[in-house]
């Protein structure tokens, strides 16, 4: 199974080192399920969802060990991208193969993230 990415703020990246788990975000909580995406749409979910102030970076994550878990969900009106979702507790850092720090570019007001390097 080809990778999928997870956009976590640094303060969630940080608690994902110190513990050696992802945190869910809220939606994960409401969802009572993990939230991923593909790499075609971690731009968009990053500005979407993310603020600058939050330093975020996207974690590639190898889904072997969670493939059974996953679901598939088309784009909607108020998701316009294809999502997975997986019926787990949490992402293990070990599945995490690896880090790109998000560039951004301000248009205005609106802050469009890019996916950068590798950290």
């Amino acid at each position: 199974m080809e990778s999928l990415y997870r956009v976590v703020n640094k303060t969630d990246y940080e608690k994902a080192l110190e513990t050696g788990f992802v945190p869910r975000c809220n939606s994960d909580e409401r969802a009572n399920l993990v939230h991923l995406n593909i790499k075609q749409s971690v731009e968009i979910v990053a500005s979407t969802y993310f603020d600058v102030s939050e330093f975020p970076v996207v974690l590639e994550v190898n889904p072997s060990s969670f493939s059974q878990a996953i679901s598939w969900h088309e784009p909607t009106k108020a998701k316009p991208w294809k999502e997975a979702r997986a019926a787990i507790q949490n992402i293990a850092m070990q599945s995490v193969c690896a880090v790109y720090e998000l560039a951004y570019i301000e248009h205005g007001k609106d802050v469009k993230f890019k996916l950068g390097k590798r950290i």
